[in-house]
């Protein structure tokens, strides 16, 4: 009889240490994801400063751009430059969005209606925009990653609406490419 006791004193030793690492594995699970999702915020912050650095340090070409003004040859380099800096940006964040770190449906939507009212309010964003479309075309890249052809649907359709309202954009030059 008491070697049937010392038995199951074992195995509730061993189920507990099974259960307490179970626990243990979960709260590790936890803190890679919180710290997963710490790392994206930051790495998206780094890629906003960069893209307002590169904004703040060609300001009079990127306002041009925006406002659809003729540019220069080294200043239509420039403003493609920083608008692939801010399309990667908004592609960055869809990623994000949806790739489980930071899973949130009011996030794709502000993403969606950001680049959209961006494209609306700023004439020369939208043929940034063509243009570099344009190039991908060229260049046989006509079909979108499954991941982002959510994002550029919805930026179409959101643009759709607002080129359809009567509402005139009235925004200052300032913003342009800043989400």
């Amino acid at each position: 009889m008491q070697s049937t006791s010392l038995r199951e004193i074992v195995e509730i030793i061993g189920i507990s240490a099974i259960v307490g690492s179970l626990i243990f594995v979960g709260f590790q699970l936890q803190q890679s994801e919180q710290i997963g999702i710490s790392d994206a915020v930051a790495n998206r912050n780094e890629r906003e400063n960069a893209l307002r650095t590169q904004i703040i340090e060609n300001a009079a070409v990127w306002h041009k751009a925006c406002a659809d003004e003729p540019l220069e040859p080294d200043e239509r380099h420039i403003a493609a430059a920083i608008y692939d800096t801010y399309s990667v940006n908004i592609v960055s964040a869809w990623i994000t969005s949806r790739g489980g770190l930071i899973n949130s449906d009011q996030l794709q939507r502000q993403i969606v209606y950001g680049a959209a009212m961006q494209l609306w309010a700023f004439p020369g964003l939208e043929k940034l925009e063509q243009a570099r479309t344009s190039v991908r075309k060229l260049r046989g890249m006509t079909g979108q990653d499954g991941r982002i052809s959510a994002l550029f649907q919805g930026i179409d359709h959101r643009l759709a609406e607002l080129n359809a309202s009567d509402v005139q954009p009235d925004v200052d030059i300032a913003l342009c490419g800043i989400t």
